[in-house]
C-alpha cells in the first residue's frame, strides 16, 4: 500500500531514527532553542524524577546527531538532568536522527511541543482507577452507588443520563469532606435530577456538597447521620427547580461578586436557599 491508495496522507519525512542506548556524556543541550531548566519549576521536577527513578516510566529521549558526530537533547532534557543529578546511570535509551543542525531542531523541538498534549483530569482520573489508586476508587464507588458514571469526554450536550464529568469537584469533595459527604452528595444528586442529563453538575455539585456537609455538622455526625429526614429532604429540594434555574442564580451571584471562584459561589447560594427552608441546627 502506497500513499496514493490514501491521498489524504502525505508522503513520509525526515530520516528514520534508530533506538539507542546513548552515554551521559554523550549528550548535550542546545541553548539556542531549549528552554531552561534553571526555573524552580524545572528543577523541582528534575529533584522528583531523581528521587524516584521509575525506569518504566523513563521513555526515549529524542536524540539529534549532526555531521560532525555530536549529539543533542530535542526532547527530554529534564530525564537527563535527573539521571545526571543522581549519579548511578550513566546511559539512557535514546531514539537518535541525523539533522543538520540547529535550525533545523528548533523546528523538531517546537513540532513536539505543539503535538503535546497534557493528559486531561478525566484522562488521570481513568488511569488511577485502572491502577488501583484509592481516591479514584472511592470517587468510583460513591458514583456507582449512586448510580451515576463518569463521562469518558466534556461535550456535555451529549451527556447520557447519569453521567457526569465533574472530577475536580469530586476528587475537592473527597479531599475535603471524607469518603461520607461524598456518598450523600452523589446519591442526593442523582435522586434530584434522575434521568436527566446532569450537564450542569460541575457547577451545581459542589452547592450539594455545602448543603450535606452542613448537615453532616448538624447532626454532629451520628453513625446514621446520612439516613435522616433533613439529608433525604435535600433531593426534593434541588428537584424542586430546574438544573437550569440553579445554574442561573449561581451565575447572577457570581457577576454580582466578580473574582469570585464559582465553585464557592454555588456553595453559597445553594446553601442560603436551603437554610430558608431549613433553618435550624449549627
Amino acid at each position: 500500500m502506497t500513499t496514493q491508495d490514501k491521498p489524504e496522507f502525505a508522503p513520509a519525512i525526515g530520516n528514520m531514527p534508530a533506538l539507542n542506548w546513548c552515554r551521559l556524556d554523550q549528550l548535550h543541550i542546545d541553548d539556542a532553542y531549549q528552554r531552561s531548566i534553571d526555573t524552580p519549576g524545572s528543577q523541582s521536577m528534575i529533584r522528583a524524577i531523581a528521587r524516584k527513578w521509575n525506569w518504566d516510566l523513563c521513555q526515549p529521549l529524542f536524540v539529534a546527531k549532526r555531521d560532525d558526530g555530536r549529539m543533542y537533547v530535542v526532547d527530554g532534557q529534564h530525564r537527563l538532568a535527573a539521571a545526571r543529578m543522581r549519579g548511578d546511570i550513566d546511559q539512557l535509551p535514546c531514539i537518535v536522527s541525523m539533522t543538520t543542525g540547529s535550525a533545523q531542531e528548533a523546528q523538531l523541538f517546537s513540532e513536539f511541543n505543539r503535538r503535546r498534549r497534557a493528559p486531561s483530569q478525566l484522562d488521570l482520573y481513568f488511569a488511577d482507577l485502572a491502577a488501583g489508586e484509592p481516591v479514584a476508587a472511592d470517587i468510583n464507588c460513591a458514583l456507582i452507588a449512586a448510580g451515576l458514571s463518569m463521562s469518558k469526554h466534556t461535550n456535555a450536550a451529549s451527556f447520557k443520563p447519569g453521567q457526569v464529568m465533574n472530577i475536580a469537584g469530586l476528587r475537592s469533595c473527597h479531599r475535603l469532606h471524607g469518603l461520607d459527604v461524598l456518598l450523600v452528595a452523589c446519591d442526593q444528586m442523582a435522586k434530584a435530577w434522575h434521568g436527566q442529563r446532569l450537564q450542569y453538575a460541575g457547577t451545581l455539585f459542589p452547592g450539594i456538597v455545602e448543603i450535606v456537609r452542613r448537615e453532616r455538622a448538624v447532626a454532629q455526625r451520628a453513625p446514621r447521620w446520612a439516613e435522616g429526614q433533613r439529608v433525604q429532604a435535600i433531593a426534593p429540594f434541588l428537584a424542586s427547580r430546574q438544573q437550569m434555574d440553579w445554574y442561573g442564580l449561581v451565575m447572577r451571584a457570581k457577576g454580582d461578586t466578580p473574582g469570585t471562584n464559582t465553585h464557592v459561589v454555588s456553595g453559597q447560594v445553594l446553601l442560603q436557599h436551603w437554610t430558608a427552608k431549613h433553618p435550624g441546627g449549627a
